[in-house]
């Protein structure tokens, strides 16, 4: 028998009947969001010699809790880590973390901060560069077990202005008070040096005693 050209059919269906076609679910993920904040915050209060607290907030917002979470963060510029000031507050998520270090912009992390690292002031370290925290155990999904945070502090980095602070000046036969000296700029020492020596009427080189000042 020859069926070409001939079409079928099963149960009057042309193939013209919608299927009905059901959506799966995405499959449960975790979404771990985070949140940064200074205190203080206004104008008025960053100058040099503020201490700036950072909050850095975790939450977990999704389907399926998170295992293995870092956070880091670096240590503003211009600014300088104050020694011991380090914070985490888990909160009721049940995770333990260990801090760490770095000096080298997060190459390594094996670096411990000390006070008055890198020519900082005492309680400070200038050295330090970013600093980590990795958490142990898992970021439920489910409030409030999906929340905390981590901090620190940081010091706005005093300037140094290249002034010279009140202080005598001294040759071998003079003492001279340093009154009319007390804000001249570091650059100008040399033309000073020689307009005091003709002033005092001193034939020798004075010696001065510089303290330089940050602000």
């Amino acid at each position: 028998m020859d069926f070409s050209g001939s079409s079928y059919r099963y149960n009057s269906d042309y193939g013209t009947q919608v299927l009905a076609i059901t959506a799966l679910p995405p499959p449960p993920t975790p979404n771990v969001g985070l949140t940064k904040s200074v205190n203080p915050n206004t104008a008025a209060q960053l100058i040099p010699g503020a201490d700036l607290t950072y909050t850095i907030a975790f939450s977990n917002t999704g389907t399926l809790a998170a295992s293995s979470l870092v956070v880091s963060d670096p240590i503003p510029a211009n600014t300088d880590f104050k020694v011991g000031s380090v914070t985490t507050s888990p909160g009721t998520t049940g995770l333990t973390v260990v801090v760490a270090y770095s000096k080298d912009s997060g190459t390594t992390w094996t670096y411990t901060p000390v006070s008055g690292g890198g020519g900082a002031s005492a309680g400070y370290d200038r050295l330090v560069t970013n600093i980590r925290w990795t958490f142990s155990g898992n970021l439920s999904q489910t409030s409030p077990n999906n929340s905390g945070s981590v901090g620190f502090t940081a010091r706005i980095r005093k300037k140094s202005t290249g002034l010279i602070d009140h202080a005598p000046i001294h040759n071998r036969d003079h003492n001279f008070d340093l009154f009319d000296l007390r804000r001249i700029n570091c650059k100008d020492v040399a033309r000073e040096n020689n307009k005091i020596g003709q002033l005092a009427g001193c034939d020798r080189p004075l010696l001065f005693l510089l303290k330089f000042r940050e602000c």
